[in-house]
């Protein structure tokens, strides 16, 4: 995990993004441990003021590595401008957030 990026804890979810800084979008790459069971995840990204751009649905299913691709799109489907933008996955083993760099 880069300086940018950090889970609740070691043991319950990581999450990355490549590439970083983007041009137009990214992949979400985040990892289950073993011990979490089945679930669905779940990746907001928000702006720097907080507001949230884009809800993207991760894949079913328990551990292991899973990848979410994002268009660098907002809600609406219009691309965002450039900038930082924060993102978290969501799922029952925990949380984790970080930060990606959309560049125009």
């Amino acid at each position: 995990m880069d300086a940018g990026w950090s889970a609740t804890s070691a043991s319950t979810l990581a999450l990355s993004a490549f590439p970083n800084p983007a041009g137009s979008g990214t992949v979400f790459d985040y990892s289950i441990p073993a011990a979490s069971g089945e679930g669905h995840a779940e990746i907001t990204v928000h702006d720097v003021a907080g507001r949230v751009v884009r809800v993207l649905s991760g894949a079913p299913g328990g551990s292991g590595r899973h990848a979410v691709p994002w268009d660098g799109l907002d809600a609406s489907g219009h691309s965002v401008p450039a900038g930082v933008y924060l993102c978290r996955v969501r799922h029952a083993a925990g949380s984790a957030t970080g930060k990606v760099t959309i560049l125009r």
